[in-house]
C-alpha cells in the first residue's frame, strides 16, 4: 500500500489598480446624482492564484468601511455607498489636485468559503470637486 498525499497551495490574493491618474491614484467623476459618482479605477486581480470564485474587496477610509464582493478578476474600484461613503474626509493635495487616501483590502474564496490572507493597496481618490468636496 501507498500512500498519496495532496498538498493544496494557499489561497494568494494579488492585484493592481490602475485609473485615469495612474498607478493607484483615481478620481471622483460625477455620475449626474449626488449619491452615484463614479471612480474610474480598475482592480486586476488575474494574478491571483487559487482555484477562486469570489474577489472580496473592502475600501477603507479612517475608520469606516465598505465591502464589495466580485464573481470576477477585473472589476471597477466603486464603492457600493458612493458619496455617503466618499464625503467628508480629511483630503490631501499634491501637483494632480485633492485627494483622499484610500485602502482597497482583497481577499479571495474558493468554493469551500476557504479565504486567503489579505492584500492591500493605498490609494489616492481624487475628488474633482464631488461628493461635497
Amino acid at each position: 500500500n501507498q500512500i498519496l498525499r495532496v498538498t493544496v497551495p494557499p489561497h494568494v490574493a494579488r492585484f493592481t489598480i490602475n485609473g485615469n491618474k495612474g498607478e493607484n491614484a483615481c478620481s471622483i467623476s460625477s455620475g449626474g446624482e449626488l449619491d452615484t459618482p463614479s471612480v474610474p479605477c480598475r482592480s486586476d486581480a488575474t494574478a491571483s492564484s487559487g482555484n477562486l470564485l469570489l474577489w472580496r474587496y473592502t475600501y477603507t477610509l479612517g475608520s469606516s468601511t465598505d465591502t464589495f464582493v466580485a464573481t470576477d478578476k477585473i472589476v471597477g474600484v466603486e464603492p457600493p455607498s458612493g458619496c455617503s461613503f466618499l464625503s467628508g474626509r480629511s483630503t490631501s493635495s499634491d501637483d494632480n489636485g485633492t485627494y483622499i487616501q484610500m485602502q482597497v483590502d482583497l481577499v479571495v474564496e474558493d468554493r469551500d468559503g476557504v479565504r486567503s490572507s489579505a492584500a492591500s493597496k493605498s490609494i489616492k481618490v481624487y475628488t474633482n470637486g464631488t461628493c461635497g468636496y
